[in-house]
């Protein structure tokens, strides 16, 4: 007799009996494999509600499941806001330590405590009958996130969350994203890059000049590299200012530590 069954949403088939078996007894397959055979007509059944069909102990059925707590669940999907107020706090003791990523380090070990707790919560529930690891997505917090709704039978809400917050607090702290004024790529940025573009338009109007008089910036053009020495960019622009006059600009691009800085001034 013939049957075919059901494998990470694909029909596969037509196997024997001892091959569904042996799939079984290898862990391919488990108790909640749909198979199906002629007799069964339309409807698909559970392997483990006919076990005896291919030899196989039935052994006693899941413990029944109960309640389970999200509480340590909707930590983790909070785990950017976590961070941003781990390095708020750490603010004037990491300047000491001269350690940028000791934020990271200590909400890392945070999301371990959410997540050690949040497994035993799981496990009480009984909703987690093949003991699946979820420890090792710890260090990718919304691919925990996704396959402890598979595995708890929920629907990837707090997934949404973590996205959300995570895009609500990288705008939050980084306003000019948007338009360039973070720069996203890797060396010094380039004279006509839109970080570049984007901090000489907003330096144009920090010039005394053009505050005292009030002079907008209408456009900036015709970006050119004069120099480069590996630690600094020396470019040159034009700016067509709200007064109807064109200026000629020169600034510098300069890295210092890990920031990168921009100087600039009106040449004739």
């Amino acid at each position: 007799m013939s049957w075919h069954y059901e494998l990470s949403g694909e029909r596969l088939g037509p196997v024997t009996a001892e091959k569904i078996k042996d799939l079984y007894d290898k862990g391919r397959l488990n108790r909640d494999t749909l198979v199906w055979h002629g007799p069964f007509g339309s409807t698909w059944k559970k392997l483990g509600d006919v076990y005896q069909e291919f030899g196989i102990d039935g052994g006693p059925p899941p413990l029944p499941q109960k309640p389970l707590s999200d509480f340590w669940a909707w930590l983790l999907a909070l785990s950017t806001l976590t961070y941003a107020i781990v390095e708020a706090v750490s603010k004037d003791w990491q300047a000491e330590l001269s350690s940028p990523v000791a934020p990271i380090v200590i909400t890392f070990f945070i999301n371990c405590v959410f997540v050690y707790f949040d497994q035993q919560t799981i496990e009480k529930s009984n909703r987690n009958p093949e003991n699946k690891t979820l420890a090792f997505w710890i260090i990718i917090i919304p691919i925990y996130l996704l396959v402890r709704a598979k595995i708890v039978g929920r629907g990837a809400y707090l997934l949404v969350v973590w996205l959300i917050t995570t895009v609500i607090l990288v705008y939050a702290q980084n306003p000019n994203i948007l338009n360039g004024g973070v720069y996203l790529g890797s060396g010094i940025p380039k004279c006509n890059s839109g970080t570049s573009i984007s901090q000489i338009n907003n330096l144009f109007e920090q010039i005394p000049l053009m505050k005292l008089y009030s002079i907008k910036l209408i456009q900036s053009d015709n970006y050119n590299e004069t120099s480069f020495d590996g630690t600094t960019r020396n470019c040159l622009a034009t700016a067509r200012a709200s007064n109807g006059q064109t200026y000629n600009l020169k600034y510098t691009i300069k890295q210092e530590g890990s920031q990168f800085m921009y100087y600039m001034n009106i040449v004739n």
